[in-house]
């Protein structure tokens, strides 16, 4: 990972209350995709270098048999997380989605800080979101491109400038409000 990630607060330093892994493709046979196994492993290496009581799989169900949360979770407890210690939102189907439904799940609980673990190209809307439900994040994001042909990243990459709008759209119309959710 290179770096440790601590959050001074005061004259205290404290660990964020949780990181969240957010969620990629499950593909059709259950299996994770590389880039979902590329964001777990990076979670749960700043999950134990930051000291974070808890990791948060978050993702819902596609066309998979199981949610993102679900694979990140199985994936967790093979690195060696305790289950008491992972935390699934899989209610989710978009980046907005999962900012309000683990914003829901902070305020329940009682969190401050969190860290948002995705891709680089990802993780600025990401933090925006969070931000704009008034949570304390900050974000570290997956080194390099992993699987996939370069082709494939700068698609993804090229993809965040719709999906920017549309949260940008969705944003100015209240719907990142946790009030509008069921």
């Amino acid at each position: 990972m290179g770096r440790t990630l601590v959050i001074v607060d005061g004259s205290s330093t404290l660990p964020p209350a949780a990181v969240v892994v957010l969620g990629a493709q499950v593909f059709s046979s259950g299996e994770p995709s590389a880039s979902l196994r590329r964001r777990l492993n990076h979670g749960v290496a700043v999950w134990r270098a930051t000291g974070a009581e808890f990791l948060v799989g978050s993702g819902g169900r596609g066309d998979a048999p199981i949610s993102e949360a679900e694979a990140i979770r199985r994936m967790a407890l093979a690195a060696g997380v305790p289950d008491d210690r992972i935390v699934l939102e899989d209610r989710s189907t978009s980046t907005l989605d999962q900012a309000v439904e683990v914003a829901g799940i902070a305020r329940r609980r009682g969190w401050g800080r969190l860290v948002v673990v995705t891709d680089r190209f990802h993780l600025p809307r990401a933090l925006f979101l969070f931000r704009r439900l008034g949570l304390s994040v900050t974000g570290d994001p997956v080194r390099g491109r992993g699987g996939g042909s370069r082709r494939h990243w700068m698609g993804a990459a090229v993809r965040e400038v719709p999906a920017w709008v549309k949260n940008l759209a969705l944003v100015a119309a209240g719907r990142h409000r946790l009030d509008v959710r069921p």
